[in-house]
């Protein structure tokens, strides 16, 4: 059964979430309310709220930066939650950001910088992720010919 609070929330979800890589790492956390698994910054628009300010909300929330640049899609999936009775559609942006300071939220008990080799080692809480990580990279590696 869904909260009052839950039930003023549109029928679906719509999350966002970026997809960090330097030096040919990505950022992964590892969430509060699901020790062991894995996901990548971001979380889901509120109601009327513009695309990208949600985008950037999330970032800003979980891990603290607030000069982001958005690189693009890179992937995106639906599925369905039965925790929430909710479908659920995430999409993945590559981003980039000079910050350092990664400051973590209280959403999330640590974090790892990871290789694309390194993916298989993980369960991530969305059932694409690795796969939107891998795409991540691949759009990463292609910007990075043209630098």
């Amino acid at each position: 059964m869904l909260s009052t609070s839950e039930q003023k929330l549109e029928k679906y979800w719509i999350s966002l979430a970026g997809v960090l890589i330097r030096d040919n790492k990505c950022l992964i956390m590892e969430p509060s309310n699901s020790p062991g698994k894995w996901d990548i910054p971001g979380g889901r628009i509120d109601i009327g709220e513009n695309y990208n300010d949600a985008l950037i909300r999330e970032l800003k929330e979980e891990v603290g930066f607030v000069n982001v640049v958005v690189q693009g899609v890179v992937d995106y999936d639906i599925w369905y939650t039965e925790k929430r009775n909710l479908p659920i559609c995430a999409i993945a942006h590559l981003i980039s950001t000079e910050e350092t300071d990664l400051i973590l939220s209280h959403e999330h008990l640590s974090y790892e910088w990871v290789t694309r080799e390194d993916l298989k080692k993980y369960t991530f809480v969305w059932p694409a992720a690795q796969r939107m990580i891998e795409k991540g990279f691949e759009k990463y590696n292609e910007l990075k010919k043209y630098e």
